[in-house]
């Protein structure tokens, strides 16, 4: 059997054994198809190629005994431990609901492991988890370097504060969209240089202040749009693109520490409507002789009572 017909068989969830898998193929394309399966047989949906390989696993121990098997027939040549496949097979364990002894977390592990070159995760696949609402623990390795489009969108189940690891360094658009259940900080490391449009849009649960890195240069339209519970915004002057509504409906937001000049400010396109809805107390903070004038009940960013102050140094 070709690795072209392998790939289709098991996509479409057809019947074939163990013995017809390709030795062939090649470890991206295992661990694509791999993960393809394990989130489908997570999300509950029907038939998986998981269930005409192995037959539906009850536990998670015994999905990993089945993985670890035909991982093995299926690269002759690879040494992976059941404690590497462990490691590796962290990644949907929160989604696997219906097994019993499945860990707490999910952990997405993008280090190359040991003794297998190119098993490190270093990209979230655009819709990976998204629509998972059964989803209920998330820690993101170190060493993914982006994460997909949509990638975690609707995952309300997910609780907590969000870290992202300082590996990362596109946050896709609508990665965190509609996470409702995130009840804390929001942490995003100096690696990041792009958050997505609507990347993290009603996640209503993020709270206290927000620090955009000195490394981040674009900020997508409504990339915080109704984040309710932020109280504070710092802005680095790295940022140049800001998109429409970036922050609208950020209610509760009260204080930003604005570091990029007024010209810059005024050039994005969300200068119009970023600070929309937010309170009517907000204050800006910016540094002296960057084009900005203190002043009381300004219009800026379509908040038509913000104080304006000079005092950042």
């Amino acid at each position: 059997m070709s690795v072209a017909e392998f790939r289709r068989l098991f996509l479409i969830g057809a019947g074939f054994d163990v013995s017809q898998i390709p030795p062939t193929i090649s470890e991206e394309d295992w661990r694509e198809l791999s993960l393809r399966a394990l989130a489908d047989l997570g999300s509950g949906g029907g038939t998986t190629a998981w269930d005409q390989v192995t037959g539906k696993p009850t536990s998670f121990d015994t999905l990993l005994a089945k993985v670890s098997d035909m991982s093995a027939d299926a690269q002759t040549r690879n040494t992976k431990t059941d404690a590497q496949l462990k490691t590796l097979l962290g990644i949907p364990v929160g989604a696997l609901t219906n097994l019993s002894g499945v860990p707490a977390t999910l952990t997405l592990i993008a280090s190359a492991l040991d003794a297998v070159s190119g098993y490190g995760l270093t990209a979230i696949p655009d819709n990976w988890q998204s629509g998972a609402s059964t989803l209920k623990g998330l820690s993101i390795g170190q060493g993914v370097t982006t994460i997909g489009n949509s990638a975690f969108q609707y995952c309300t189940g997910l609780t907590g504060s969000l870290t992202i690891p300082d590996s990362v360094t596109t946050i896709g658009d609508y990665a965190f969209s509609n996470c409702i259940g995130f009840a804390g900080s929001l942490t995003i490391p100096d690696s990041v240089t792009t958050i997505g449009n609507s990347a993290f849009q009603y996640c209503t649960g993020l709270t206290g202040s927000l620090t955009i890195p000195d490394s981040v240069t674009t900020i997508g339209s409504y990339a915080f749009y109704s984040c309710s519970g932020l109280t504070s915004l710092t802005i680095p002057n790295s940022v140049t693109t800001i998109g429409n509504s970036a922050f609208q409906y950020c209610s509760g937001l009260t204080s930003v520490n604005c570091r990029i000049t007024k010209a810059v400010f005024d050039a994005t396109a969300g200068a119009v409507d970023m600070f929309v809805e937010t309170s009517s107390d907000l204050v800006l903070h910016a540094l002296p002789g960057t084009g900005w004038s203190a002043g009381t009940d300004l219009t800026i960013g379509g908040n038509t009572s913000v104080d304006v102050v000079l005092d950042l140094t």
